[in-house]
């Protein structure tokens, strides 16, 4: 992984380590890493590197199939060291302007994680800053990201898995449009 990390740092480079499977491979790393708090850094910062290069998000991050956002947000759930919730976080951070991302940080319950992140002991400002930001920017989408058309989006996909569209508010204002 500490060799990925100094591949993807050119875009081509990192357009070919996608275009290889190098997406797959970080997921798998992602996925059997454990508690390995260093495998888990340096993967996560090799998504970082990635979420650099416009493409990568398009192709890999801001997916759905892939699930980064939900590895992503599953790993910060059961690891709370401030290196990893610090890469995941600027991993949001370049992220956060796309709307399939947002979807995606909405559907993980990420303000959830972020409430509880928030509740612990975080000395470093940046970072706290960093988490308070991407908690703005999903408190002031959240009514768009929880909207009949999310819903009917997730219906034409054949997609459907319980999100923030689920809830029972949504059911009582849109039971009409049904």
């Amino acid at each position: 992984m500490t060799c990925f990390v100094n591949l993807i740092k050119h875009a081509d480079l990192a357009e070919l380590f996608l275009e290889n499977g190098g997406g797959a491979l970080l997921l798998d790393c992602l996925g059997r890493s454990g508690n390995d708090i260093q495998l888990i850094y340096y993967t996560l910062l090799n998504i970082w590197m990635l979420s650099f290069v416009e493409d990568s998000i398009e192709k890999f991050i801001g997916v759905t199939k892939f699930g980064v956002v939900k590895h992503i947000c599953d790993i910060l759930q059961k690891v709370s060291r401030e290196k990893i919730t610090r890469v995941a976080f600027m991993i949001f951070k370049n992220i956060q302007n796309n709307h399939g991302c947002l979807e995606l940080m909405m559907d993980n319950k990420l303000l959830k994680i972020i409430d509880t992140i928030l509740k612990g002991n975080i000395k470093d400002e940046e970072l706290l800053s960093s988490i308070k930001d991407i908690g703005t920017v999903l408190e002031s989408n959240i009514r768009v990201l929880s909207s009949f058309d999310k819903y009917i989006k997730e219906l034409n996909s054949e997609n459907l898995e319980w999100s923030s569209v689920h809830n029972e508010r949504f059911w009582k204002e849109n039971a009409l449009k049904f």
